[in-house]
């Protein structure tokens, strides 16, 4: 195995639950700090959940956008722009609330725009 996929699967082979939510927590903190290697192994091993996520707060209505809300989430990471509380254990919970807060911003700027003009009409 690569040592730049050794992290993601850190996350995965642990030997419990309480080790896993340890490792993510301490990959979100590198992350915050503007790590690529740790925003892609966030990327590689929960981005399905991210983008799930993402749907699901934004609805049937603006669900086109949640691709743009989890790139949000890596750029606002790769920033700087979020901080990390220091709770053992919550960076999936914490992940979960800035998706809903930065899918809350993209479906008002979505519901602002004009509608796309009809090709077939």
């Amino acid at each position: 195995m690569s040592t730049k996929n050794l992290g993601t699967a850190l996350l995965f082979f642990s030997a419990d639950a309480e080790s896993i939510a340890d490792a993510l927590d301490a990959c979100v903190r590198d992350a915050i700090r503007g790590d690529r290697r740790a925003i892609g192994r966030i990327a590689m091993a929960l981005g399905g959940f991210l983008h799930d996520e993402a749907r699901a707060a934004l609805g049937p209505r603006f669900e086109q956008g949640a691709s743009d809300v989890v790139q949000e989430l890596y750029l606002g990471l790769l920033e700087g722009r979020f901080t990390f509380p220091g709770i053992r254990g919550c960076a999936t919970v914490w992940m979960r609330r800035v998706i809903r807060m930065l899918a809350a911003e993209v479906a008002r700027e979505m519901g602002n725009r004009e509608p796309e003009p009809d090709p077939a009409a």
